[in-house]
């Protein structure tokens, strides 16, 4: 079965994990923080972690969604992880519900919309694209040229190239 959470329960499980990896108390991090300029108290980083277990209640999971985006890049820095990485789920047959009446969906989708290079379901390509910083859009361009030119200087070797008999029979009769 796939589980379905929000960003705001991965950001929470997330947050939790990595600052045990870390070996961290909540209170380490939130000493952290303070020393980055952003303090947030131990209490709210408490109730921020509760809110992703799967127990929690359902004031901690408002909680835990309810994390304004400053609070999220700024744990992520003071964590030394990428925010991409701490709202997206890690397991593999995990589902995020990006919207409430829209479907979940898969890590690998997710990601790849927040990175910037897909559309997420029903959006417009066209428009989604047209959002790409002009810099961003020319390396783009770029690459997709480079792509394309690497394809077509090896096809223009091929005829070159020695083919390589695919069966038995072919093997043989080149004796």
């Amino acid at each position: 079965m796939r589980e379905e959470v929000t960003a705001g329960e991965v950001f929470a499980r997330r947050m939790r994990e990595v600052r045990r990896r870390r070996d961290w108390s909540q209170a380490d991090l939130a000493n952290r923080l303070k020393e980055l300029g952003h303090p947030i108290h131990r209490v709210t980083l408490t109730k921020i972690e509760q809110g992703g277990k799967e127990t929690a209640s359902p004031e901690a999971r408002t909680r835990a969604q309810n994390v304004a985006l400053e609070d999220v890049l700024a744990i992520s820095f003071a964590l030394g992880v990428s925010p991409i990485h701490m709202i997206v789920p890690r397991q593999p047959d995990a589902r995020l519900r990006v919207v409430s009446g829209k479907q979940a969906v898969d890590q690998i989708l997710l990601r790849a919309w927040l990175r910037g290079e897909s559309t997420l379901l029903d959006e417009d390509p066209r428009f989604f694209f047209s959002e790409l910083p002009l810099d961003e859009f020319e390396k783009r361009l770029e690459l997709g040229r480079a792509r394309k030119h690497a394809g077509a200087l090896l096809d223009d070797l091929s005829p070159w190239a020695e083919p390589i008999p695919q069966t038995k029979e072919e093997n043989d009769g080149e004796s």
